[in-house]
């Protein structure tokens, strides 16, 4: 067992092999006692909401939970050299899409509002830094509280739904690690356009949203948004190739509107 292993309810039945991620929440590769490996992770604050996630989305379409004491989770372990970053840019573009669909359902009651992810997003990027972000962050404040006060729904969203979230299963693709949200499932596309973007296929862009059942002004209003967040965020982190890509985005977001 690992030195910073948290304890485990004896009915679980399994024990810590190894850490698999670090921070202060973490996972951790567990061998059950009847076989088999399971993974454990910590979620702080957001269990509550990513328990009430996992059981709301389809069981073919997510992480298996099997159980969960205080802000453990015990789920089904899935291999992570399986990801969907490693297939063909269509096939990442085409699986995001469809998987975005899957999980479109009604926000169970314990899910914070996407305002409050705008919030934090707001208050970690507040100071301007009189660089060419500044420009691009006022606006996207301004388009997220338009977004937010002009729609009435409360979707359940997986709120960082790229593909080294997505892992393979015998089952086909699963997502991972949600960081849930209730609102706009206009917002959770943007990982989407990314991968769209970043293939070169910008013109299958209305074809995607339109097959994801989105509209086409708001799904690009929340990726803009959603853009200008990384980019500033890369540029305050002094990555500068994170930020050159994040600037090749937005550029080519603005040419769609």
């Amino acid at each position: 067992m690992t030195s910073d292993a948290p304890d485990l309810p004896e009915d679980w039945q399994v024990r810590v092999v190894r850490r698999l991620s670090g921070g202060d929440r973490g996972a951790w590769l567990c061998a059950a006692s009847r076989g088999g490996l399971l993974v454990v992770k910590r979620c702080g604050a957001e269990a509550q909401a990513t328990i009430a996630a996992l059981k709301a989305w389809p069981s073919d379409a997510r992480v298996r939970l099997l159980a969960h004491h205080g802000d453990l989770l015990l789920m089904e372990c899935l291999r992570h050299d399986l990801t969907l970053d490693a297939e063909p840019a269509g096939v990442q573009v085409r699986s995001l899409a469809q998987l975005a669909r899957r999980l479109r359902v009604q926000a169970p009651a314990e899910v914070p509002d996407l305002s409050q992810t705008v919030g934090e997003w707001g208050r970690r990027l507040a100071t301007d830094t009189g660089d060419a972000w500044d420009r691009r962050l006022s606006a996207a404040r301004r388009a997220a509280m338009e977004l937010l006060a002009s729609t009435g729904e409360r979707t359940l969203l997986h709120g960082d739904l790229h593909p080294g979230n997505v892992l393979r299963s015998p089952h086909g693709w699963k997502v991972i690690d949600p960081q849930p949200a209730a609102g706009d499932p206009a917002y959770d596309a943007e990982p989407v356009l990314r991968r769209a973007l970043d293939g070169g296929a910008v013109g299958l862009i209305p074809n995607l949203v339109d097959e994801m059942g989105l509209p086409e002004d708001r799904t690009i209003a929340w990726a803009k948004v959603r853009a200008a967040w990384y980019g500033a965020a890369s540029a305050r982190n002094h990555d500068r190739p994170r930020e050159a890509r994040w600037a090749r985005r937005l550029f080519w977001l603005d040419a769609l509107c």
